[in-house]
């Protein structure tokens, strides 16, 4: 849950996750450190244990409207900080104080647990055995946690009242230790006012702690506002098993869905004088690859998103089957508000929607696809890049017919040069031939063959009845309109990727997750 929480403040990197990591662990390590120095001298150490829990308990409650006014402390930050490798140095630090003010008082009462019921276990006469055995049952309930939290906690709950069911669980122990174990009777007549401060705490804390959804959503670690923005409404809103979903809609008919509080995909459902960006680069992930191979039948598409590439692909009539792999069932469910420019991905029998993470579901799967659509979301989100590496697209080569394509949407903003080329450098070893297009200021789709030279286009197969009208949409209505998008093919660019020191994007040496 913190986890979750702190993603939309610092961002759904893996350095985020690191900074978030290293907070968690120095909490522990402190309190653990804490009550190593005075264990021998706590008298009833059971009756300690109680207490401790319910202070934890209390803590993470409070870690709610902590949290709240880390929005307004990111906002600040990100004003102040120029963008500079020593402003970059400051916000990571920054981040990291953000992070520890939220989880440090709470995880350093939890450092105590371990060695406090060691300790009382060890003193019953049960000896160094015990240590196995608290070792044994916290991991057990630290895998349960997990599973209940991503699988029920989240979906079902929701993230604000996860969290304070977590911290109820801590505050339930620790009245059940001082009220089973209180040593002498006289000691139970505390317990009504424990239960009482413990109620106060936790009420005060939930209701100070409004985890207004516009905030939630406003990506303010790139946005650097706490806002969705003006006039914008949150018309959906989910803590998923993965990820915080949303679409933001603004009174102009812009609609956008996020993960995490960043936008993965947007749609001007309007559509009145203009088009969103992303609107023309997803409908040419879809469109593409059909002018290069114009006989396929069988497709299959990495990241649902909006669901417009799968709904172009799905336009052509000699698709007879589309697999769309999405890991967040959230996005399905969100995704569906785009209403009819993505129906087909919804109602086409033709396609079907796979919950499932890409790797494994290729793994699992032993289908072979003419053409395999790529579209995840940026590199830089954590665990985003390993469908980027040498190993994900020699693992897909072997899911594609022989002279098959292989399309792979590479967004270039927040990114540099070194990074695509580290990606390109992946897809040279294991296609025997591509060629890049760019959709728009941000955004590259590439054509990769899977043995064999890519050949050259047939417009007109791209241009077929029933995606025709589409592409007018977005201002491509012939080949001309296609062909100045062209901007390198693999020949041309290997001399350069060969001689540039960046290594190839791989699971062993993860150059752009660590970059």
């Amino acid at each position: 849950s913190w986890i979750r929480m702190l993603s939309l403040v610092l961002g759904a990197t893996t350095h985020s996750f690191e900074l978030m990591l290293s907070a968690f662990i120095t909490g522990l390590a402190f309190g653990g450190l804490w009550i190593k120095r005075r264990i021998d001298r706590i008298e009833c150490p059971v009756r300690f244990s109680g207490y401790v829990q319910l202070i934890m308990g209390t803590l993470a409650i409070l870690t709610l409207p902590v949290y709240v006014l880390s929005f307004g402390s990111m906002e600040w930050l990100l004003g102040e900080l120029p963008r500079t490798d020593a402003g970059y140095s400051k916000f990571t630090l920054a981040s990291h104080t953000i992070a520890l003010v939220v989880m440090l008082p709470t995880t350093f009462m939890a450092g105590m647990t371990l060695p406090l019921f060691t300790y009382v276990l060890i003193r019953k006469g049960n000896g160094e055995a015990s240590i196995g055995q608290v070792y044994a049952a916290n991991t057990v309930g630290a895998i349960a946690g997990v599973l209940f939290a991503v699988h029920i906690g989240l979906p079902l709950l929701g993230l604000k009242t996860l969290i304070v069911f977590g911290a109820a669980l801590d505050i339930l122990l620790g009245l059940l230790l001082l009220f089973r174990f209180a040593e002498r009777r006289g000691r139970r007549l505390e317990l009504p006012a424990v239960v009482g401060a413990s109620l106060v705490a936790v009420v005060l804390a939930v209701s100070m702690a409004n985890l207004d959804r516009e905030m939630l959503v406003s990506g303010i670690y790139r946005t650097g506002s706490s806002t969705a923005g003006d006039g914008a409404e949150v018309v959906y809103y989910a803590d998923g098993k993965t990820a915080t979903v949303a679409l933001v809609a603004t009174p102009d008919g812009h609609v956008s869905l996020s993960t995490n509080g960043k936008s993965d995909a947007a749609i001007d459902l309007l559509a009145q004088t203009s088009y969103d960006g992303d609107e023309i680069t997803m409908t040419l992930l879809g469109a593409l690859p059909m002018a290069y191979m114009p006989e396929a039948t069988t497709a299959a598409n990495i990241g649902l998103g909006s669901g417009m590439t799968s709904h172009t692909m799905l336009g052509y009539e000699n698709i007879r089957r589309l697999d769309t792999i999405e890991i967040e069932p959230a996005i399905v469910e969100a995704a569906s508000g785009f209403g009819d420019s993505v129906a087909r991905a919804f109602t086409d029998p033709r396609g079907r929607i796979h919950i499932e993470d890409a790797k494994t579901y290729f793994s699992l799967n032993n289908s072979v696809y003419d053409i395999i659509v790529a579209e995840p979301s940026n590199p830089w989100v954590s665990g985003v890049s390993s469908l980027f590496t040498t190993e994900f697209y020699a693992t897909i080569t072997r899911h594609i017919v022989d002279e098959g394509l292989f399309v792979q949407w590479i967004q270039l903003y927040e990114f540099d040069n070194g990074l695509a080329e580290s990606i390109l450098k992946a897809m040279s070893q294991n296609f025997s031939d591509y060629v890049i297009y760019t959709t728009n200021n941000g955004d590259l789709v590439v054509i990769a063959r899977n043995g064999g030279t890519i050949g050259n286009p047939d417009w007109s197969a791209m241009f077929a009845t029933g995606v025709e009208e589409q592409l007018a949409q977005y201002g491509i209505k012939s080949a001309g309109d296609i062909e100045f998008r062209r901007l390198v093919d693999r020949a041309t660019l290997l001399p350069m990727l060969e001689a540039s020191d960046i290594p190839a994007n791989s699971d062993y040496y993860p150059y752009v997750d660590l970059n």
